[in-house]
């Protein structure tokens, strides 16, 4: 609480979708869950992402050597 009696770690969040406006009080230390991604999942789609990255800089590094092996 402050001077006035006031909860100083809770921000106001306002909120705009498609029209309907949402006022909200949000407490500012408490973890964030936006995208709902934490532990595993986050863990899973990091992994995935790096895969196909992997995957795609493979497939370049063959396709230049392919390139060059049939002139």
């Amino acid at each position: 609480m402050d001077l006035h009696g006031h909860d100083s770690r809770r921000r106001p969040s306002i909120n705009l979708d498609a029209g309907y406006v949402s006022i909200s009080s949000i407490n500012i230390y408490e973890p964030s869950t936006t995208l709902g991604l934490h532990g595993r999942k986050l863990i899973c789609v990091i992994f995935t992402i790096i895969s196909l990255f992997l995957i795609s800089f493979i497939n370049l590094i063959f396709s230049i050597i392919d390139y060059y092996y049939n002139q």
